[in-house]
């Protein structure tokens, strides 16, 4: 015997019956012919979604019902109403009554619609009200909800008509059920049909009958017959398997369609259904996308399906927000799931990889909002962790993302996450009046594996990462392995503080200068301007730490202090920083440029001058070292190219130089170890107490020549100057 499987939940649900009005004209029966305002009616029944048709109870003929039409302006009594040629509608047979006009005056109407299963019958079996105001010269649009007049139990029949299926398979397995119409639907009833021995009988009382093997065409019927169902409006949903009997593959197909019920009534229908049908993809607003990897462009009822994602398609310059199945981008898609038929357009939506970020001042007229903001220029971001949420938010890491910072836009920002290629954070007009500051910590923390470039943005204020009551990093905190941070073109780091690195602190990870300004910073401890720690890398390609009118300051190091064996300078300028600070009544300040504390740090290219160790207002009890670089203790300094110092008119003194220390080593103080390769290099125009040129504390016994000979090839030291010449090179 055929196994059947049936559940029941009773419900009454409502029918819902359209009416669309077309347009005006001049040819209508009832009416009043003093106005000019009336339209034309045309009657339909929709379908739900993606239904394929609505089953109604049938006549006694087991073909249709019989509809009458009645309705009035509100406050007059409702009579049968006319089609635009006279006819009244009463009874009339569905066809007839679709293809026909109405003629009713503008205003608003109440209507009622009545369908009986006989022209004889005076009560009908299903009903509906509706009321609507139409207005002349527009759509107007009329919706019944269609209710069964009695309560009571009804019954359902269908003859399913499948075709599709090959020579080597046959229908397995059929599964109907009936749902509720609701966002949550509730199963009315289930029934299975499986396919029996074939020495098995008959059921004469299954809801499913036996399904004959199929034709040479690979079509066959199955009937559905569903008594005792309560009267209301349902989905009705097929599954139908196919099995290969060779291969064992199987396969299903889809059918679901709106089924209403009435009292002492059978809901009929003839459906077909397709068992191997194949739908169309298409994609659009792709023009200029890059696809890759398998994606579909068909799909069938019985496989759910998942449209292509940035795995698939992407654009260099946009971000792939999704596929819409409208060009307005209303209603997101992102499978095509089991039972969907017909083809399918579905509309690619992209978004650029540009936000604007706005605070006070700036060019843009709109507010910034974190909660309405959209990132755009018409609808900026308030702050730049907003603006990076939102770039993770679309976890493409192959985009090249761009924020703009218009105005000042205060607040601290950690970039703990941030899935790009890379980012760009630049100002919209320029340093001048674009700006990232805080009130307190840190403006801007880089903890992320990333590439980030900084271009025409002040980033002032900061007051440094605090970790175990000591500060590090006012305006920029790096600490990645994997971390870059350019500082490009028109980027300044400025007027911040902490106690370590008040400009910039490398702790892991790489920051390179390039064309951008690390100026007006003050360390209460090392690095004014830069603080690389043993982890960190620090290129200095092009651009400059301090200049003239705005030095940074520190008690050491105060252009730069250096504990990384990877900070290299092959250009640029390191000029007019200052170290100094008092150790009771003790002037000192070491490496007012830079201080190579226990790193290595090589000089290939750019120019180290203007820097100051010590305080110039003392004329005793001083012990300044190191006005250009102090290589202290265990640390290196290899340099091949650039300048210490430069050309200046006259004789260095205080007043005229270019790098200079109160006390020792006006252009370089060495307690470490010295290495000059090649002969392209220069230490000139530096001055200083004790050894205006270099003050090398480790041979300060031996003669110049030997130290020359020992150290110098071809390089040029020339006209440095000291107060208290000793035997090691001025």
């Amino acid at each position: 015997m055929r196994k059947i499987f049936t559940t029941f939940i009773k419900v009454s649900l409502s029918f819902v019956i359209f009416f669309s009005l077309g347009s005006c004209n001049n040819n209508f029966n009832i009416f009043d012919s003093e106005k000019n305002d009336y339209c034309n009616v045309s009657f339909s029944i929709s379908g739900y979604e993606t239904s394929s048709r609505t089953i109604l109870p049938t006549s006694a003929d087991k073909e249709k019902l019989f509809f009458t039409l009645k309705g009035a302006l509100e406050g007059e009594t409702q009579k049968i109403l006319p089609t635009s040629d006279g006819d009244e509608v009463e009874k009339m047979e569905y066809e007839t009554l679709k293809k026909s006009g109405f003629r009713l005056d503008a205003g608003k109407w109440n209507f009622t619609l009545y369908g009986y299963k006989n022209k004889s019958d005076d009560d009908p079996v299903i009903s509906g009200e509706a009321t609507s105001t139409i207005t002349a010269g527009t759509k107007n649009s009329i919706v019944f909800d269609m209710q069964p007049v009695e309560s009571g139990t009804g019954s359902i029949n269908v003859t399913l008509k499948y075709s599709g299926i090959d020579t080597e398979s046959s229908i397995s397995r059929v599964v109907a059920k009936i749902t509720t119409i609701a966002d949550v639907p509730v199963e009315i009833a289930s029934d299975t049909w499986i396919r029996p021995d074939p020495q098995a009988e008959e059921d004469p009382d299954a809801v499913i009958k036996d399904i004959p093997d199929p034709d040479i065409s690979g079509s066959g019927t199955i009937v559905y017959t569903k008594p005792d169902i309560d009267c209301g409006r349902y989905i009705l949903c097929f599954t139908v398997e196919v099995e290969n009997s060779k291969t064992g593959n199987t396969m299903s197909g889809f059918r679901n369609d709106i089924v209403v019920v009435a009292a002492f009534s059978e809901s009929s229908a003839t459906l077909d259904i397709q068992l191997n049908q194949e739908y169309s993809i298409t994609y659009k607003n792709v023009e200029g996308a890059t696809w890759t990897g398998v994606y579909p462009e068909k799909y069938n009822s019985y496989s759910a399906v998942t449209l292509p994602t940035t795995a698939n398609i992407s654009k260099t310059d946009k971000v792939f927000e999704g596929w819409y199945l409208e060009d307005n981008y209303s209603t997101k898609k992102e499978t095509i799931p089991i039972g969907s038929a017909g083809a399918k357009i579905y509309y690619a939506k992209w978004s650029d990889v540009e936000l604007y970020v706005h605070g006070e001042g700036g060019e843009l007229s709109v507010a910034g909002n974190d909660t309405t903001g959209t990132g755009e220029s018409s609808a900026p971001y308030a702050t730049l962790n907003r603006a990076i949420t939102h770039i993770n938010s679309k976890t493409d890491s192959t985009k090249d993302w761009t924020i703009i910072i218009d105005g000042e836009v205060t607040g601290s920002t950690d970039i703990s996450s941030l899935i790009a290629a890379s980012l760009t954070i630049k100002g919209n007009t320029g340093s001048s009046s674009d700006v990232l500051k805080t009130t307190s910590g840190t403006v801007l923390s880089v903890t992320a594996a990333s590439d980030i470039t900084i271009e025409n943005l002040k980033v002032a204020n900061g007051t440094g990462f605090l970790v175990n009551s000591e500060t590090f990093g006012g305006g920029l905190y790096v600490k990645a392995t994997s971390a870059k941070v350019t500082l490009g073109t028109g980027s300044i780091i400025t007027q911040n503080t902490s106690k370590y690195g008040a400009g910039v602190y490398v702790d892991t990870g790489m920051v390179n200068l390039s064309d951008g300004e690390i100026c007006g910073n003050t360390a209460s401890d090392s690095g004014g301007g830069v603080y690389v720690a043993s982890g960190g890398t620090f290129n200095i390609l092009s651009g400059n730490i301090g200049k003239e009118g705005s030095a940074n300051n520190a008690k050491k190091g105060g252009g730069v202090y250096n504990v990384s064996n990877t900070t290299i300078m092959s250009g640029g300028l390191i000029a007019y920083n200052v170290a100094k600070y008092d150790e009771g009544t003790i002037k000192m300040g070491e490496g007012g440029g830079v201080y190579n504390a226990n790193g290595i740090f090589t000089i290939t290219s750019g120019t180290v001058t203007g820097n100051i160790a010590g305080d110039t207002g003392a004329t005793s009890n001083t012990k300044a070292k190191g006005g250009g670089i102090y290589n202290a203790a265990g640390a290196k300094l290899i340099m091949s190219g650039g300048k210490i110092g430069e050309v200046i008119d006259g004789t260095p003194s205080e007043s005229n130089h270019a790098n200079y220390s109160i006390q020792d080593g006006g252009g370089i103080y060495n307690d470490g170890t010295l290495e000059f390769p090649g002969d392209s290099y220069q230490i000139i125009g530096n001055y200083a107490f004790t050894g205006g040129g270099i003050y090398d504390n480790t041979i300060n016994s031996i003669d110049e020549a030997s130290w020359r000979s020992g150290y110098l090839s071809g390089c040029f030291i020339n006209n440095n100057a000291s107060r208290n010449p000793q035997t090691c090179p001025q």
